[in-house]
């Protein structure tokens, strides 16, 4: 089964769906898409609701006055106050959004910026530290970027993809929102 019926089968359970012609929208964007690396996983056991997830994130090391070193090409940022590490339904949801794009967990950075020092990210998009910035409900703006995006609209600036969505919580409770969430995805990872 493709990547793609996957994340259909997670994310839109019993629904009806329509698909898209992608030819004419390719042509008018006209960027040729990235791409895909496939990367051999470790066989891991699926998560699930309940069962607790293992604690595979690897803490970012943190140098005072810069952002966390990054690891991988890929960005996640989140926003929780209360927890440094996602647990449980959003952790699921995430690693699930991941596999859909071929990647996993242990393939990207993920930084939680309630619990950072230094929120200043500029640096990291003007030395293209990175190919994909995905924020789950952290605005650009409180990471210094100083850009105005519509969320679900992918956008790729200086040879970087960013893309603001929802926090994971929101996107887990409405279909409608992980529906433009998938349809920004393929524009960033095809």
């Amino acid at each position: 089964m493709s990547r793609e019926s996957n994340l259909y089968q997670i994310l839109f359970q019993g629904e009806m769906l329509f698909q898209v012609d992608e030819t004419a929208r390719l042509k008018k964007n006209e960027q040729v898409p990235l791409p895909v690396v496939e990367v051999p996983q470790q066989e891991q056991p699926p998560l699930t609701a309940s069962s607790p997830a293992p604690q595979m994130e690897v803490k970012v090391p943190e140098v005072p006055g810069h952002f966390p070193a990054l690891l991988h090409q890929v960005l996640v940022l989140i926003d929780n106050p209360r927890k440094e590490f996602l647990e449980g339904d959003q952790r699921i949801l995430l690693d699930n959004i991941l596999k859909a794009i071929g990647l996993g967990i242990n393939q990207v950075d993920i930084v939680n910026v309630s619990f950072l020092d230094y929120r200043d990210a500029t640096e990291v998009l003007a030395k293209r530290k990175i190919n994909h910035l995905i924020t789950f409900g952290v605005p650009l703006i409180k990471l210094k970027i100083d850009l105005l995006l519509p969320p679900y609209q992918p956008e790729k600036i200086e040879g970087i993809w960013l893309l603001l969505a929802d926090n994971l919580a929101t996107i887990e409770g409405d279909k409608e929102i992980k529906r433009r969430l998938w349809m920004a995805l393929k524009t960033m990872f095809n």
